[in-house]
């Protein structure tokens, strides 16, 4: 449900849909437009002078099944430049927006334009990464940031969003109707110093067909080449006199934020919360991210409307996974820089009539808290985590927690020693939010041994069915002492040589263990296999007898849940809240010291076990016990949804005051991430993006040189021949 007065907010969207001779795609185009999130949208048809019957007969039945849409009519053919104008002088939309009569667009696309449209003033354009699907299937990721490019190879689509006022500078050039016009558009715009900005999502579906018997100019190689000539001809000598346009990110200014048009709807008749803004750094494979996973998964099957919002540039490499429970998704890295986060995040809540705000594990979701309290003063606020970090930011969430606590409407954390740490660096805490503990739990019906693939890997790996095979599955960071595991496996060799340790996850030290298993002869006893999936984890724990992590600090880690449920024996530290699930029973916990004496106790234990295979076998089965009997993931659902809507429920029995040292505490924030998150960013990202793009450069100019010598040596030819 939509705030009542967002409506009159939002600038109106014009979608141009421009046709010729339509098939029954075209249903499908106006189906995703009538599906999007966005709603303030005007659709124009331009029908560029069909002919085919069964076309006429498709507009016809548009014109009855979506009756709010406005059709234009040529009496003839005067082409898709042409179609596209009229669309444009048509449309009465702030902003315009071009989709073909077959393409796609995400859900969210036109509200993901319009917000960064909307946030960054010098875009003059807006589109995104494209996913081509028909004759065939691929990604694309071409667009605005590759700048120079465009002078040698269109790198864009003709789906964009532009100011209705941009076509006061530049139109579809008209004459071409053999394909081209994009890419003579975006070298005009970037003569009259226009450009734009790519989203870097996939939000634009592009349909593709045989382009040879449509257009001519795409239809050889040598036609296209010569189209570039001609249009490089007409825009270059403009383009370097004022150098190629480059468009960023809105820049920070000293303002306090002004956003309370932004109103949602009265709450207080509703007894029950279901719509939850859950704001998380992003959507990387990871135990906080399987956590986030499993309990959206629970929560939408409780009724729960999610919107997700992710607060850190990353490669989000388990979207894919999380669009399965919704797609209302947003990167806030991707429309603007993180001083103007707090717009879109504001947006979404009026957007969605947010009721409920859940942050886990994010650095910005707790400095944007002063501002959320001050301007949704009734919505209530949980803040959920995992990990106790002392090493890291004082504290790290744990002590974060503790400056925003009066602010906060409920805690959550997934172990009870977690939450005895809050509770010690918070002596004082009288007016906080009130700490729940919630385990993270498994679904034991779906993670238990699989015995097929227990022989599968096994073979796989060359092991014997009586050896024991010792797994480690973590990034390979020193927090989690890889180095101690080897100290470890080298002298378990001095007493037997049954087994196998395998090393699962990438990182930053995996390269110099290596060497050092190397160098010790230890790589064939300790197999490095680097990052598996998800599920290639899942199989390698069928494969597997004991799980091995010799952390130096950890909540309950995922895979303690996963080791257990697949009859594993749980070895590591006693740290963090290990010990609230294992016990003499089913896994061993050595005290914490120091990496030599960890190392030799790890080794006493594990050649008992890879020894003594009964008593193995015996924690083995009774850790499964244990976790199907206490630790099932339905508890889990079922203790989330019940806090979350006690918070929801107790709204307002409570009173917030913001105080200075709330702003003062989020700027220090803000400034340590922003600068640690830009600088990896761009050292990581941006910097091999335009390696690739030179590299990309280099091979079309040398394409182009070549090909203006080929046409060089026939012209010569041709002379010979007539002398």
């Amino acid at each position: 449900m939509s705030s009542p007065n967002l409506q009159t907010l939002l600038q109106p969207v014009t979608i141009i849909v421009p046709v010729f001779n339509p098939n029954e795609f075209l249903f499908e185009t106006l189906n995703c437009i009538q599906n999007q999130t966005y709603k303030n949208i005007e659709v124009i048809l331009v029908d560029d002078g069909s002919t085919k019957e069964t076309s006429l007969e498709i507009i016809n039945a548009v014109k009855q099944k979506y009756p709010q849409l406005k059709i234009q009519k040529h009496d003839i053919n005067k082409g898709l430049p042409a179609a596209r104008n009229t669309g444009v002088r048509a449309s009465t939309g702030e902003y315009v927006l071009f989709l073909d009569g077959d393409d796609l667009l995400d859900v969210t696309a036109v509200e993901k334009y319009y917000i960064t449209l909307e946030n960054n003033p010098s875009f003059d354009f807006v589109n995104s990464y494209v996913i081509g699907f028909g004759s065939q299937d691929y990604e694309w990721r071409g667009g605005f940031h590759e700048r120079e490019m465009f002078l040698y190879v269109n790198r864009n689509t003709s789906c964009f969003m532009t100011k209705r006022s941009t076509f006061e500078k530049i139109t579809f050039d008209e004459s071409l109707r053999q394909g081209g016009e994009d890419w003579d558009f975006w070298l005009n715009a970037a003569s009259k110093k226009l450009w734009g900005y790519t989203i870097p999502e996939f939000l634009f579906l592009y349909r593709r067909s045989d382009p040879a018997g449509r257009w001519s100019v795409l239809s050889s190689s040598g036609n296209l080449e010569n189209f570039g000539l001609t249009i490089r001809k007409k825009y270059q000598s403009a383009i370097n006199a004022n150098g190629f346009p480059n468009k960023t990110f809105a820049g920070y200014q000293y303002q306090i934020p002004q956003l309370s048009q932004y109103q949602i709807a009265e709450n207080a008749q509703e007894d029950n919360a279901n719509r939850l803004l859950f704001i998380i750094p992003w959507l990387e494979i990871g135990g906080a991210d399987k956590f986030n996973l499993d309990l959206l998964k629970g929560l939408k099957e409780k009724g729960w409307n999610i919107t997700i919002a992710c607060t850190v540039k990353g490669s989000h490499s388990w979207l894919k996974e999380f669009q399965k429970i919704t797609n209302d998704i947003f990167f806030l890295p991707n429309y603007s820089d993180q001083h103007d986060y707090y717009k879109c995040v504001s947006y979404l809540i009026a957007a969605r009539n947010i009721q409920l705000i859940l942050t886990s594990n994010s650095l910005y979701g707790y400095y944007l808290i002063p501002y959320l309290k001050s301007h949704f003063s009734q919505i209530p606020i949980v803040d959920c985590f995992h990990c106790e970090d002392p090493n890291w930011l004082n504290g790290g969430y744990a002590r974060i927690n503790t400056v925003f606590a009066d602010l906060i409407d409920k805690t959550i954390v997934t172990t009870g020693h977690l939450k005895n740490y809050v509770l010690q660096l918070n002596e004082n805490r009288k007016n906080g939010s009130p700490i729940e503990v919630c385990y993270t739990n498994i679904d034991a019906s779906l993670v238990k041994k699989d015995h097929e693939k227990r022989s599968q890997i096994r073979n796989l790996l060359g092991v014997k069915d009586d050896a024991t095979v010792i797994l480690f599955s973590a990034r390979m960071v020193a927090p989690k002492q890889p180095f101690v595991l080897a100290e470890a496996i080298q002298k378990v060799l001095s007493k037997t040589q049954n087994f196998v340790c395998v090393l699962l996850g990438d990182g930053p030290l995996l390269p110099s263990l290596k060497t050092y298993l190397s160098a010790n002869k230890l790589d064939k006893k300790i197999l490095c296999k680097g990052y598996v999936s998800h599920e290639e984890h899942l199989s390698y724990m069928d494969a597997a007898d004991i799980f091995f992590l010799p952390t130096e600090n950890e909540g309950i880690p995922i895979t303690l849940y996963e080791s257990m449920a697949k009859e594993l024996v749980y070895i590591s530290a006693n740290v963090g809240g290990q010990k609230e699930l294992i016990d003499d029973n089913c896994g061993y916990l050595i005290p914490k010291s120091n990496p030599t004496t960890e190392a030799e106790q790890y080794a006493d234990i594990l050649i008992d076990l890879i020894t003594n295979v009964p008593k193995r076998e015996q924690l083995a089965k009774a850790a499964r016990k244990k976790i199907v009997a206490q630790y099932d993931l339905k508890q889990m659902h079922d203790q989330m949804h019940a806090h979350l809507q006690a918070a929801y429920k107790n709204r307002a029995k409570t009173k917030f005051s913001i105080k200075e040292e709330h702003y003062v505490f989020s700027l220090s924030l803000y400034l340590h991430q922003q600068s640690i998150s830009d600088t990896l960013w761009n050292e990581i990202s941006i910097n091999r993006d335009q390696k690739l793009v030179r590299k990309a450069l280099r091979v079309i100019k040398q394409k182009i040189a070549a090909f203006k010598q080929d046409k060089k040596m026939k012209i010569k030819t041709l002379f010979k021949k007539f002398i």
